[in-house]
């Protein structure tokens, strides 16, 4: 946290925010509607529906850019399984751009570049 602090200091346009994710009721008065871009990074259960909340915050159009952990989801689940749910999870909130493993830099990882609907 601390780096993304350090470098959130040159970049007027970079807002970190260290809060609980699943929960943005608790955040909504600090952060502007209206954001570019939203990074998650988040390992918990039910990634996507961490996303699909905190699009509220996304302008139209927006893009999120997620790193999903199959294991946080679900340990003994087939990675391609959980990321098809996932994707499809999504699909209520964002139109999905690309998606890519992440291997071999992070196992059982997906990328998703995702636009807001």
């Amino acid at each position: 946290m601390r780096d993304l602090v350090d470098v959130a200091e040159s970049r007027p346009n970079l807002f970190p925010l260290l809060a609980d994710a699943r929960n943005p009721r608790e955040y909504a008065g600090v952060v502007e509607a209206g954001l570019d871009c939203i990074v998650q990074d988040v390992a918990t259960r039910g990634q996507a529906e961490v996303a699909n909340r905190n699009g509220q915050f996304l302008s139209d159009g927006g893009l999120l850019l997620a790193a999903i952990k199959a294991r946080s989801e679900d340990v003994v689940a087939e990675p391609a399984d959980v990321f098809d749910e996932v994707r499809e999870t999504l699909s209520t909130t964002y139109e999905i751009l690309e998606t890519e493993r992440l291997e071999p830099y992070h196992d059982d990882h997906l990328g998703i570049v995702a636009r807001k609907r």
